[in-house]
């Protein structure tokens, strides 16, 4: 039995579809499914009963569930147990404020990343308001006041103008000479 497969498995019946799993993952959907399906016919049983709305646990999935997230679990611990101290590993989805990200962070995330090549990151740039939970992020940088919730917020500290005054396009590109044809 694949450790992937029940990860993947156990990742989709939290995130309740195939898509948030998707994206918690970092794979595609169709990768998901084919590991879905794989497990299944492993087991010569329907796991998750899917609809275009999602996917919910049979009563047989319920019961592999808890037996699969425990076994996942064990094997996470049992790799970092085994791992050099300090070294990090696996996948960091990061979001932050396209006017902050390119300039201010992501400079930090390459020296992680080159301090730590077990470690893959994921970095997105947007002014949207990712949601964490659903979209499968392990952290992001927000700018301004929070909304209450259950996740926990450190303050990094204070915002300078110079952190978010940007040049005008028209310094970075020029003027337009003529109007673009289409």
């Amino acid at each position: 039995m694949d450790i992937e497969d029940l990860r993947t498995f156990v990742e989709v019946a939290d995130a309740g579809g195939v898509t948030p799993a998707s994206r918690r993952l970092g794979i595609s959907k169709s990768m998901v499914s084919r590991r879905l399906v794989r497990l299944e016919a492993e087991l010569s049983v329907q796991l998750l009963a899917r609809t275009t709305r999602g996917a919910a646990l049979t009563e047989a999935g319920a019961t592999f569930r808890e037996y699969a997230a425990r076994v996942v679990s064990e094997i996470d611990v049992a790799r970092e147990t085994v791992l050099p101290a300090g070294e990090l590993r696996g996948r960091l989805r990061v979001a932050a404020p396209l006017s902050f990200g390119p300039t201010h962070f992501a400079p930090v995330l390459a020296d992680m990343a080159a301090r730590h090549p077990e470690l893959h990151i994921h970095s997105c740039y947007t002014d949207r308001f990712v949601d964490l939970i659903s979209e499968g992020y392990d952290c992001a940088i927000r700018v301004g006041m929070l909304p209450d919730s259950n996740l926990i917020a450190r303050r990094i500290g204070p915002l300078t103008e110079d952190m978010w005054r940007r040049r005008p396009i028209s310094r970075n590109m020029g003027h337009p000479k003529r109007p673009k044809s289409s």
